[in-house]
């Protein structure tokens, strides 16, 4: 069974359109549940205590996620970005590309085997190991460098969505599932990130 490289293609962009306009929708509920922390931070602003720079970066971080929060729990942009790392770690273990061996074909007839995440070799793991690393901030909340972690987060998967967008290219039409659902989970970290 063969996949076309295309419409995989189709269907992946056209899954992250839908998925970013539910999380878009999905966080924007989450924004009332912080009403007396918001209330606090402008009463602090109106009597003077902050400078209104201060009370903006403020609000901004309560939008962040629970490791840039120092909380104990996770909001829902830690789940969605567990969720992207769950599709990489699953379309690392899934086919990626349809292999040919044409070459024996007088010895064995025509052969064809699929290569997974673990036989591409250093570029297979480094895409299962940016997809770990990127979640690893989410379980660590040094106050000191929460800014350079989510950026870390952020770089590790632009980083590993070039890596696997390159693999895509370069499969062609022997495209197979895994190496798309790596790209899908990568495309959910940035979002979530």
């Amino acid at each position: 069974m063969t996949l076309s490289f295309f419409p995989i293609l189709l269907l992946a962009v056209a899954l992250i359109i839908v998925l970013a306009r539910i999380l878009t929708r999905w966080m924007g509920a989450d924004a009332p549940a912080n009403d007396p922390e918001r209330k606090r931070i402008l009463a602090m602003v109106e009597s003077g205590k902050i400078t209104s720079q201060e009370g903006a970066e403020l609000l901004d971080a309560m939008g962040k996620s629970s490791a840039l929060r120092a909380q104990d729990a996770f909001s829902r942009p830690d789940i969605v970005l567990l969720v992207g790392v769950g599709l990489v770690v699953l379309g690392f273990f899934l086919p990626w590309v349809r292999v040919r061996f044409d070459a024996l074909v007088g010895i064995f007839g025509r052969s064809t085997a699929c290569q997974y995440g673990y036989h591409v070799g250093a570029v297979g793991w480094a895409v299962l190991i940016m997809a770990i690393a990127s979640a690893i901030p989410i379980f660590i909340t040094p106050s000191r460098y929460l800014y350079k972690i989510s950026m870390l987060q952020v770089f590790l998967a632009i980083l590993g969505l070039m890596i696997v967008a390159s693999l895509l290219i370069s499969a062609g039409d022997k495209l197979q599932v895994g190496l798309v659902l790596c790209a899908l989970g990568f495309a959910v970290e940035m979002a979530a990130a």
